[in-house]
C-alpha cells in the first residue's frame, strides 16, 4: 500500500495503480445489509433522473427494515433469525430487480449523461444488492455452507469482472485472495466442497488466468515448522 501511494503520488508516472476489494460482503458469521450498494445505484440514478430514483428509493426503503435484522450474527446459524425469507424481503428482491431494468433500459442515455464508469460502478452495486438478498434467502432455507460459499464466490467472480471492465485495455490484474479461493478446481474441504473464483476465471479467461500459490512458510508463534521439501511451503 505504501509502494502504491509513492507510485501514484510520482508525476512521472501517467498511469495510476488502482486498488480495489474483490470479496463479498459476507463472511463465515454474518451478512451486510444490502442497504449500502442499493444507495450507491440511487444515488447515481437520482443525479441524473430525481424523479425515477424517487419512485425506486420509496418502494426499496419501505422493504429494507433495520440494518441490524438483516446483520445479526445469529442469523448464520439458526434459520429462524434470518429474516431472507419474509415478505418483505421478497418484494425487496423484486424493487431490486425493478430498478436493475430501469438501469438497464436506460444505459444507453444514462451512459451519456455521465460515463461508462460511473454507470458500471452504480450497476455492479445492484448486482451485489441482488447477490446479497440471495445469500440472506440462502441463510433463511438452511441451506449448506457450501452452497454458501458458492455463492460468495461467485460475487466474488462478479467484482473481479466489475474489476477488469474498470481497468480494460490498461495492462495486467493483480488479485489476491486465499489459495482455495483462487484454485482453477473445485475445492474440497474437510465439512463441505465448493466451485471457487479460480473455478469461474478458468472457464471466463483460460489461459489469461495465470495463479501464483504461496504461503506463510515459517512461524514459531503458530507452531509452524520449517516446511518438509517439494512441498509449496517449502
Amino acid at each position: 500500500m505504501e509502494w502504491m501511494r509513492q507510485y501514484n503520488a510520482d508525476a512521472t508516472n501517467s498511469e495510476q495503480i488502482r486498488f480495489y476489494g474483490i470479496d463479498a460482503p459476507t463472511e463465515n458469521d454474518s451478512a451486510d445489509s444490502p442497504r449500502h450498494a442499493l444507495i450507491v445505484a440511487l444515488e447515481y440514478l437520482s443525479s441524473l433522473d430525481e424523479a425515477a430514483a424517487e419512485q425506486h428509493r420509496e418502494k426499496i426503503e419501505s422493504f429494507l427494515g433495520n440494518d441490524a435484522d438483516w446483520e445479526n450474527p445469529e442469523a448464520m446459524r439458526d434459520p429462524s433469525k434470518a429474516i431472507g425469507l419474509s415478505s418483505d424481503a421478497t418484494d425487496l428482491q423484486i424493487a431490486t430487480e425493478d430498478l436493475a431494468m430501469e438501469l438497464r433500459i436506460k444505459r444507453p442515455e444514462l451512459v451519456k449523461k455521465s460515463s461508462q464508469d460511473r454507470y458500471h460502478e452504480a450497476f455492479h452495486h445492484v448486482s451485489i444488492a441482488q447477490y446479497l438478498l440471495n445469500y440472506h434467502a440462502a441463510m433463511a432455507a438452511d441451506e449448506p455452507l457450501g452452497t454458501m460459499m458458492e455463492i460468495r464466490d461467485s460475487l466474488m467472480t462478479k467484482n473481479i469482472g466489475h474489476i477488469v471492465e474498470c481497468e480494460r485495455h490498461k495492462g495486467k490484474i493483480l488479485i489476491f485472495a486465499h489459495n482455495s479461493h483462487l484454485q482453477r478446481s473445485k475445492a474440497v474441504w474437510p465439512w463441505f466442497e465448493f466451485w471457487p473464483v479460480g473455478s469461474h476465471l478458468d472457464v471466463i479467461f483460460g489461459s489469461h488466468y495465470a495463479v501464483i500459490g504461496s504461503a506463510l512458510g515459517v512461524s514459531d508463534e503458530n507452531g509452524i515448522a520449517e516446511p518438509e521439501d517439494q512441498t509449496l511451503e517449502a
